[in-house]
C-alpha cells in the first residue's frame, strides 16, 4: 500500500518544486521508472504546467477525467461528441441545447469544470458530482435528467460525470498500475473526483502524494472543502502519513499552518 505524503501551503509558496524534488528523488534514489509515476491535477491547464515541470511523460501528467476516460478504454461521450450533440439538441427541439465541443484529440479535450452549454446540464453535473442533496436542482433538472439518461442509454454514451463514476465504481487501479500517484491542487477536487483519487492512490504500490491549500478548499461551487487540510479519511487510506508544510511566505498562511499542526 502506498505511503502517502500531504504538501500544505498556499499559491507560490513553492508546493510544485516540492513535488519535483520527491519525484526526482522517486526516480534518481529509489530507483522509480518516470513511466510508472503519474501526476494528476484539476483542470487540463494545471495538468500542463505539471507537464512542463515534472520529470515525466506527457502523458502520465493529466486529468482524473482523462485517466478515467483511459481506464474504461475510450468510451462515446455524449457532450464532446458532436453527431450526439446534433442529435440532441434536434430532439429536444432547442429547449436543452448543449454547446459543441471539438473532437480532435479527445482525451485531452476533458477539463474538470462543467461543460458550457445547457444550464441543466451544468446543473445537474454539478448536483451529481458534489453528492449533495439539493431538492431544488433535483426539482429544476427532473425532465432534463430524465431526457438525458434516455438518451444516453439510447445513444450508448456516458458524459463527463459517467467517467468518474463509472472509474470509480469498476476500476481499482490507474491506468497503467502506476507505482507512484499524485494529486495536485487538491482543495479544488469534488467530491467524486476526490474519491476516485483516493482509492487510486491508496492503490499505488509505493507512494500516493497530495498537494494544495486548505484554505482555497471548498470556495468554488462543487469543491470539495477537506481533502488537504481535513480529516477525510487519510488515515485509513494509507499506512503512513508524512506531512509538508510548504511556508515561504511567513505570517501569511495560518490556515495551512494550522492545518498540518492538526496531525503533528
Amino acid at each position: 500500500m502506498a505511503i502517502l505524503n500531504r504538501i500544505v501551503g498556499i499559491p507560490g509558496a513553492g508546493k510544485t518544486q516540492r513535488l519535483r524534488e520527491h519525484v526526482q528523488r522517486w526516480v534518481e534514489v529509489d530507483g522509480i521508472e518516470p513511466a510508472d509515476i503519474v501526476c494528476t491535477s484539476f483542470t487540463r491547464a494545471a495538468s500542463q504546467v505539471l507537464r512542463g515541470r515534472i520529470p515525466i511523460p506527457t502523458g502520465n501528467a493529466t486529468t482524473l477525467h482523462s485517466l478515467a476516460y483511459r481506464a474504461l478504454e475510450a468510451p462515446l461521450i455524449a457532450e464532446a461528441d458532436k453527431d450526439l450533440v446534433q442529435q440532441w439538441n434536434e430532439a429536444t427541439n432547442g429547449a436543452y441545447a448543449i454547446g459543441k465541443h471539438s473532437t480532435e484529440a479527445l482525451e485531452d479535450a476533458f477539463l474538470a469544470e462543467m461543460p458550457t452549454g445547457s444550464k441543466p446540464l451544468e446543473m445537474y453535473s454539478h448536483w451529481r458530482a458534489t453528492g449533495r442533496q439539493n431538492r431544488f436542482l433535483e426539482e429544476i433538472t427532473r425532465d432534463f435528467a430524465k431526457r438525458w439518461e434516455d438518451f444516453k442509454a439510447q445513444t450508448h454514451s456516458m458524459d463527463f460525470q459517467d467517467l468518474l463514476d463509472n472509474a470509480l465504481a469498476h476500476i481499482d487501479r490507474c491506468p497503467g498500475d502506476p507505482e507512484c500517484f499524485v494529486v495536485d491542487e487538491a482543495q479544488d477536487l469534488t467530491p467524486s473526483q476526490w474519491a476516485l483519487a483516493q482509492k487510486w492512490g491508496a492503490a499505488a504500490q509505493y507512494r500516493y502524494v497530495v498537494a494544495g491549500d486548505p484554505a482555497q478548499g471548498g470556495r468554488q461551487i462543487g469543491r470539495h472543502p477537506q481533502p488537504v487540510g481535513g480529516r477525510s479519511g487519510f488515515r485509513s487510506s494509507a499506512g503512513t502519513q508524512t506531512l509538508h508544510a510548504v511556508d515561504d511566505f511567513p505570517g501569511q498562511m495560518p490556515a495551512a499552518r494550522n492545518a498540518y499542526a492538526q496531525f503533528l
